[in-house]
């Protein structure tokens, strides 16, 4: 029982914000994109030559900046793009903590993996899962 209470105390505890932080961000945007079919992410300005920050790094900076990272579905035959910011996560996260209760968990605990990460991503992007 006190380990419910503590878990919910916490889950409670927590605002959306607390995972915009860099080191979480970008953590969260390795998790979902590590090993992951669908989706790939792409930066304009971003070389390699010029910065010798890990990839998510960067991603998460450029967000933290008030810029778009540029998405695409590489299983969408339409090669539709997908564009995702700040506000676009912060209402993802409030989608995955409304309806997906158990990956909200993990990612709370910080026992996230592939499959939190996708449901981040995933809602982030489609507001919703839609790959099972």
């Amino acid at each position: 029982m006190f380990e419910s209470y503590s878990l919910r105390k916490l889950f409670v505890m927590l605002k959306l914000e607390d995972f915009l932080e860099k080191e979480r961000l970008s953590d969260l945007l390795s998790v979902a994109t590590y090993g992951n079919g669908w989706p790939a992410i792409q930066v304009e300005s971003y070389s390699k030559e010029d910065d010798d920050r890990c990839i998510e790094d960067v991603w998460a900076d450029e967000l933290l900046a008030g810029k778009s990272l540029s998405l695409y579905d590489m299983y969408d035959d339409d090669e539709r793009g997908y564009s995702i910011n700040l506000n676009s996560i912060k209402r993802g996260l409030a989608i995955m903590r409304e309806n997906y209760p158990i990956d909200w968990e993990n990612l709370v605990n910080e026992n996230e993996d592939l499959e939190t990460g996708d449901v981040f991503l995933q809602c982030t992007v489609f507001g919703e899962v839609i790959y099972g």
